[in-house]
């Protein structure tokens, strides 16, 4: 149909209704406002309820959102006061934590809540971390929960009176390690040393070695990380995997030898002497560093940075590659008069060295430990003693310059220098027990402490020492003078010393940086150990008769004991064991940073 029919086809059926008046369209039009305004009205009270519930809803994410702030922070902050850098106490990571919530304007009182407990971190299916309270002492980590109670809503939350209670958790840990040696403290080397490891070393690498003093010491001043060694190490890409691999010891000196070549803190000289060691070593014997070095953090690659010194992990290496075989030592330097000694050395458990975190374990064992080596060592010595044993007997007053003067007359007047002759022969047997060293606890730097405190209690080994000494009296003055037939004399003697100090000594480092390597020690009880036995009651016979009693034991034994003491003080320094006290070095320490770990 075309439009202008259709347009007047409808013009014509509206005149047809003439009952739709202007009047009724008029009416009709004000029903359809009053529905709009209702619409408008109930469209504008929608509007006030959304607005309202956005208000709420802003206001409790706000809220949590604040509380989960304060909470992250407490945690991060306790997390550097307890667990792997702290005591063990719970008290202390409650004031850290609750000092931090305060900063951030959220002081415990009222409904404003904050609980801290300490625990460990597990893994769950899927490797899900989740957090397992645990006695303060063996905890790792600490979660904090802070808490607020508000009003539900400021709009129908105020009319009804009711209130909502917000919480927010965070877990945050904080790892330390630290790399520590037990041992004699081995700062310097000196001519006597050297030659006891030479001796030592070349003995166990199955050749002779001629290191000098000047060499040793300057492999004792370098250390080395656990990653250099990583790197040296051929068709090795990680820290367990370098830790388990069986190796020969040469190998492994070798491997050490690139370590140092590779390093920018080694000089020539501790290179040269490095690659000496290693082409010195024939012995086939084979082992892992994890014999040598306890890496006991829960993820060793986490050592990945923590540094060992170099000539504890050689000596460890050898006296470990040695095991239970017998060592003869040709050890005859700084001995008096024509006195020749020889030494045999049994190393009955051999020094580690320790890499880890503080702490004890669920069942109550230190978590990292280092030892030292347990040691059986047999001297023997003989020769003659005559001027150390006249001038210690006479002493140095009148009477002994006037004998000495006399028996240097008679000499001239019988045409004899040798009036009186004694010779020794002496059986040393020294025993010592493993001493250990436990890291107790490390307290991190924090916004308190510029400097972080390392505890490590120490357990000296207990030492056993027996003396035989068999002394021959040549009195020729006697037989020049009065009895040609005069037969010379022999005397025995023996002590027994048991020199026993088991208490536990705690000794703390402060380490700031650049403070590493710092070395103390722990003095025994019994101080200078067998310079004071001898004072006590100590077994002393000689020829059947107790020498304590008469008061001359002490001058016969250190005349004695003097004479080897520098061939037994500077193996037994070498070895790491000591009688009377040990040595502690703190070679590295990481703290590292807190982490959020749930």
């Amino acid at each position: 149909m075309p439009l202008e029919q259709e347009l007047s086809s409808n013009a014509m059926h509206s005149l047809n209704k003439p009952w739709e008046s202007p009047s009724r369209c008029a009416r009709s039009l004000a029903r359809q406002r009053g529905a709009l305004g209702i619409l408008g009205a109930m469209v504008l009270l929608l509007s006030i309820l959304f607005t309202a519930l956005a208000v709420d809803t802003g206001r409790l994410m706000m809220e949590q959102r604040r509380l989960q702030t304060i909470a992250d922070m407490a945690a991060l902050d306790a997390s550097s006061q307890s667990g792997w850098c702290g005591d063990g106490s719970l008290s202390t990571a409650e004031a850290a934590a609750q000092a931090s919530a305060a900063r951030n304007n959220h002081p415990v009182a009222g409904d404003r809540t904050l609980v801290v407990l300490l625990g460990n971190i597990s893994l769950g299916a899927g490797g899900v971390r989740n957090f397992v309270a645990d006695n303060p002492s063996t905890a790792t980590a600490v979660r904090v929960t802070a808490g607020n109670t508000v009003p539900a809503s400021l709009f129908a939350g105020g009319i009804l009176g009711r209130e909502a209670t917000l919480q927010a958790t965070a877990v945050a840990e904080r790892r330390a390690l630290a790399g520590f040696s037990l041992g004699s403290g081995l700062l310097s080397v000196n001519s006597e040393k050297s030659t006891v490891l030479n001796a030592l070393l070349g003995g166990i690498l199955g050749s002779s070695l001629d290191l000098s003093a000047v060499s040793y010491e300057s492999i004792a001043s370098t250390n080395i990380s656990l990653l250099s060694l990583v790197q040296a190490a051929a068709g090795v890409g990680t820290v367990n995997e370098l830790l388990k691999a069986p190796v020969s010891v040469g190998d492994l000196l070798q491997i050490y030898a690139n370590a140092v070549s590779a390093s920018d803190v080694a000089d020539v000289e501790v290179a040269a002497a490095m690659q000496t060691l290693a082409s010195t070593a024939i012995s086939n014997a084979e082992l892992t560093l994890g014999d040598v070095l306890a890496v006991t953090a829960p993820n060793v690659e986490e050592a990945a940075s923590a540094e060992v010194n170099l000539l504890d992990l050689i000596t460890s290496t050898a006296l470990i590659a040695n095991g239970n075989s017998a060592l003869t030592l040709p050890l005859n330097f700084g001995l008096p008069g024509g006195l020749t000694v020889s030494t045999v050395l049994n190393v009955i458990e051999p020094p580690q060295l320790a890499i880890g975190p503080p702490g004890m374990d669920v069942d109550g064992n230190c978590r990292t430990e280092a030892k030292t080596a347990q040691v059986r060592l047999g001297l023997t010595a003989q020769g003659s003693l005559v001027k150390s044993v006249v001038g210690g007997l006479l002493g140095e007053g009148l009477l002994g310059s006037l004998l000495n003067g006399l028996f240097s007359l008679l000499g001239a007047l019988l045409g004899s220098s040798d009036l009186i002759d004694v010779d020794v022969l002496i059986n040393l047997a020294v025993e010592i027990a493993q001493g250990r060293a436990c890291l107790e606890s490390i307290q991190c730097i924090g916004l308190d402490s510029p400097k972080s405190l390392v505890t490590i209690g120490v357990e000296k080994g207990i030492a056993n020492l027996d003396l035989d000494v068999l002394v021959t009296l040549n009195l020729k003055v006697v037989r020049l003078l009065l009895f040609p037939s005069y037969e010379d004399i022999q005397v025995p003697l023996s002590l027994s010393l048991n020199l026993s100090d088991a208490i536990e000594e705690s000794l703390q480092f402060e380490v700031g940086p650049g403070d590493l390597p710092q070395t103390q020690r722990a003095d025994s009880n019994v101080g200078q150990s067998l310079a004071n036995a001898l004072e006590d009651e100590n077994l002393v016979n000689v020829a059947g008769v107790d020498l304590n009693s008469l008061g001359i034991a002490a001058g016969l034994v250190r005349i004695i004991l003097a004479a080897v003491a520098p061939v037994l003080d500077a193996l037994l320094s070498v070895l790491g064991v000591e009688i009377g006290y040990a040595d502690v070095k703190l070679i590295d320490l990481d703290s590292g940073r807190p982490d959020l770990l749930i």
